[in-house]
């Protein structure tokens, strides 16, 4: 059994797209082999420690600094909303020409799902993995950053170690290049000539096989809906059987004279009929359907 499986599109991609995906393909690759080159070691998990002022600390990796700005440098790329290979637009492209495939697109939003949630800043600081990101970014290695960014970097520095914030944020990175890792996996047999994705055989089965048991806890949830209908309707049936029932048998007679002589309806018949409200008449002329269905041995329904 192969290892993937590969899907086609039927949908022409256009060439701005496919330059996109090809480029994609291209700076993935210098990614990887930067990370592999650098030496750097993400974090399983990380020792902290809050210190009587209230400043988080930790063990930290004692990153080089260089290899870390080499591997920012070419994950960037894929972190610029201006660069063509933002990881968002090209798995909004993928999605686009992939789209008839509800297995493939489940397993396209898994992997976002990894992207959004990639890092462990969770319980350690009000700033998400994006924002720490940018932050660092802009004030650090690609710009000088603007004196809000400063500020918010100074005040970060107030409440953690920088040794690290630098760890978490190295952490957030490599856990975003293996989403891109994959996603470049994905497109490994994509060219110009060859418009054709892979996916691998172990996702696929597993994505199916989720899909199958959230179809089926959705028809558990829509049987328990139902039954859940019908014991209100017997229960409003039997209560408005209750309260009309009482009615004596030349008034039950007159409705079902209108009822079935005429074919009005409740709000007919109570205006026919001074004595009878709406409901009341609604209820006598659901108690006598009810009596009708019965004896044919069909279901009923409320008026």
């Amino acid at each position: 059994m192969p290892d993937f499986t590969v899907l086609d599109t039927p949908h022409d991609i256009t060439k701005e797209n496919t330059a996109q995906l090809t480029l994609f393909k291209t700076r993935a690759t210098e990614l990887w082999d930067c990370w592999q080159e650098s030496g750097l070691t993400p974090l399983n998990s990380q020792a902290v420690s809050t210190e009587p002022n209230r400043r988080i600390t930790g063990d930290s990796m004692q990153i080089n600094r260089h290899a870390v700005k080499a591997v920012f440098l070419d994950y960037r790329v894929f972190e610029s909303q201006d660069e063509d290979t933002h990881f968002f637009k090209i798995i909004n492209i993928v999605k686009r020409y992939w789209r008839d495939d509800p297995i493939a697109m489940n397993i396209f939003e898994q992997i976002k799902t990894q992207w959004q949630n990639a890092g462990f800043m969770s319980g350690f600081s009000q700033l998400a993995t994006d924002e720490l990101i940018r932050l660092v970014f802009n004030t650090r290695y690609f710009h000088s950053g603007d004196s809000q960014q400063r500020q918010d970097l100074d005040e970060l520095l107030i409440r953690m170690d920088e040794n690290l914030m630098m760890d978490f944020l190295v952490n957030a990175v490599y856990d975003r290049i293996r989403v891109i890792k994959m996603l470049n996996t994905f497109l490994d047999v994509f060219s110009a000539d060859n418009r054709r994705i892979q996916l691998p055989n172990n996702w696929l089965a597993q994505t199916e096989r989720d899909l199958e048991a959230s179809r089926q806890r959705e028809l558990q949830e829509q049987d328990r809906i139902r039954k859940e209908e019908e014991y209100a309707q017997r229960v409003e049936v039997q209560e408005e059987f209750n309260r009309t029932n009482s009615f004596d048998e030349s008034m039950i007679s007159s409705v079902r004279g209108l009822f079935f002589g005429q074919g009005a309806s409740p709000e007919s018949i109570a205006l026919e009929i001074n004595a009878l409200s709406v409901a009341d008449a609604r209820g006598i002329v659901n108690n006598i359907r009810r009596e009708a269905y019965e004896r044919l041995d069909e279901e009923f329904r409320l008026f």
